[in-house]
């Protein structure tokens, strides 16, 4: 492997856009650089294969494991990314690892999409330094272009995105609180404890999908932002909240679960902070997904090596205060990451708990799949690191259309319309960005 500084200005979003038209783009940018998240941004192109996974193939893990080369700690260097794979697994790549029990897809929908890469750009946002990377013995001249683009980094200014109409919900406000009930109703008999409950919103667009992204992450900057080009559909992703860390043989999680507005004033938002804090719901409901993190990390962890850390932490974003937790453990001999990741996925604070019985509740009560909404955007590199987020504040740009889902988790003590509200609070970052408005 091999790694080279760049003299050139620190311009990680203009380096992107230079370098948004090759084909095969992605982008993982790190737009916040806080609570010990968010050092590194990785941008390539020009991917060597594309591993496209459908529901009627085996596992989505188990065919991305067979496109990797093995991991190697001797390939490890200083930096997060040499090269591997960079892309989704949508949340119901999650159902293939519960066959007969959950509601089965097509054989031909996509639950899984990555493209394979020799190397790329790394951006480091302690050092403010640029890297060009690969995991071969020398630059190619694809990988010299691509340092020659990011080194005439411009602005954004593609083609402006616009909404040709407003955002549609799949449920109306009255539908939604009926369903939250439901839930209730389930929990009252002892099904479900809690259930992730979501909406869909979409409209008809048109425009450059990376100038939307640009827009989003200025407008709403998180740790696990991401855009991703694949031609035929583009993700725009701002997401808080990390699904999975692997790195030294090592496992990190860190499930976010307790939502408030930040405010218009510093007074409110402190005000709002502080109610969050002391919300014995929202304490329960975070404690419930990080028990079920625990025993789901204990399946591929030494025994003994689970720990919890930095509970009910709270972490202030640009239109939403949230309420975290990390859980951690060493990864028990032979667990590559992709079995880590298996054993894991789908994430609990988006499904509930007990997880299998509110993924059942959640095809019960929701029209139609979730696709990339809740599954988890990242990269594997070939050093056995891997970094994936929940894809969270995540839309989806394909067939001349975009859209994206919010949700929260419902419990006993949940107010139906609360509930609602909450999902419109954690839409509002992206109904800016997307200069549109929400028909109810």
């Amino acid at each position: 492997m091999k790694q080279r500084r760049l003299e050139i200005d620190f311009r990680p979003l203009g380096a992107a856009y230079s370098a948004s038209g090759q084909p095969g783009f992605s982008f993982l940018y790190s737009g916040l650089c806080s609570y010990g998240l968010g050092r590194y941004s990785i941008l390539a192109v020009n991917p060597s294969r594309e591993v496209k996974v459908c529901a009627g193939d085996e596992s989505a893990f188990s065919i991305l494991q067979k496109h990797l080369p093995a991991a190697s700690n001797e390939k490890k260097g200083s930096l997060p990314f040499y090269g591997g794979a960079i892309g989704y697994f949508s949340y119901d790549a999650g159902r293939g690892l519960e066959k007969g029990k959950l509601r089965q897809l097509s054989d031909t929908d996509l639950v899984g999409r990555f493209n394979l890469y020799e190397g790329g750009i790394v951006f480091d946002h302690e050092e403010r330094c640029t890297w060009l990377v690969t995991e071969k013995e020398e630059f190619g001249a694809e990988l010299e272009a691509l340092a020659d683009l990011v080194s005439n980094a411009e602005s954004p200014k593609g083609e402006s995105f616009v909404l040709q109409e407003p955002l549609r919900s799949n449920f109306s406000r009255d539908e939604y609180q009926a369903a939250v009930e439901k839930i209730r109703s389930l929990i009252r008999s002892g099904e479900v404890y809690q259930v992730n409950l979501s909406q869909r919103f979409e409209a008809k667009c048109s425009g450059d999908g990376f100038e939307l992204f640009s827009r989003l992450a200025q407008l709403s900057p998180a740790p696990y932002s991401a855009y991703l080009d694949f031609g035929d559909e583009q993700i725009v992703s701002s997401s808080p909240e990390r699904f999975l860390l692997i790195d030294n043989g090592f496992a990190t999680t860190r499930p976010i679960k307790g939502t408030r507005p930040t405010g218009s004033t510093r007074e409110e938002e402190n005000e709002n902070a502080r109610d969050l804090e002391c919300s014995e719901k929202d304490r329960s409901e975070l404690l419930m997904i990080v028990d079920l993190e625990r025993n789901d990390l204990g399946k591929v962890s030494r025994p003994g090596s689970v720990r919890v850390s930095d509970l009910f932490r709270l972490e202030r974003y640009a239109t939403v205060i949230h309420q975290t937790a990390d859980v951690s453990g060493q990864l028990d001999e032979g667990v590559e990451p992709l079995d880590c990741i298996k054993a894991m996925f789908p994430g609990g604070s988006i499904t509930g708990a007990p997880k299998l019985r509110s993924m059942q509740v959640i095809d019960e009560l929701e029209r139609g799949e979730r696709g990339i909404y809740t599954g988890s955007i990242g990269y594997l590199d070939l050093s056995g690191r891997a970094d994936f987020n929940i894809a969270i504040r995540t839309l989806r740009i394909a067939n001349g259309k975009v859209s994206f889902q919010v949700g929260g988790g419902v419990v006993w003590d949940s107010d139906p319309l609360s509930e609602y509200e909450e999902t419109l609070l954690k839409a509002r970052a992206m109904v800016s960005a997307l200069g549109g408005e929400l028909y109810e």
